[in-house]
């Protein structure tokens, strides 16, 4: 999945589009003892996978690469089982502190 994912979202640009804005909404959320503003989820269509095997499952406008090493993460990653304004997978599945490696992916402090 990170594989796919990286292609997908952090690979060289198929073509120049521009950055797609994200609002930040008034609800705070504590990271580290401090509070920070919490993104608002963008709205996106259903998003949809031709092959599974070679698509990511995430929209690549919540995805951030390298804040951990090499690792992706929801940008919207709020604690535990929290999922406030995190987007579905294109199966419909919202994950809680979701972040992937190319040995595998992790939630909610979970390896998968």
């Amino acid at each position: 999945m990170f594989e796919h994912c990286f292609d997908a979202c952090f690979g060289p640009p198929k073509s120049p589009s521009p950055a797609d804005p994200v609002t930040v909404t008034t609800t705070t959320y504590l990271h580290s003892n401090q509070s920070v503003p919490c993104p608002a989820a963008p709205t996106a269509a259903p998003l949809s996978c031709e092959n599974q095997r070679t698509c990511c499952f995430f929209d690549c406008r919540i995805l951030r690469y390298g804040d951990e090493g090499e690792t992706i993460r929801q940008e919207r990653n709020c604690g535990y089982n929290c999922t406030d304004n995190i987007l579905p997978d294109v199966f419909g599945i919202v994950h809680p502190e979701l972040y992937m490696n190319e040995w595998g992916y992790y939630e909610n402090d979970e390896v998968y």
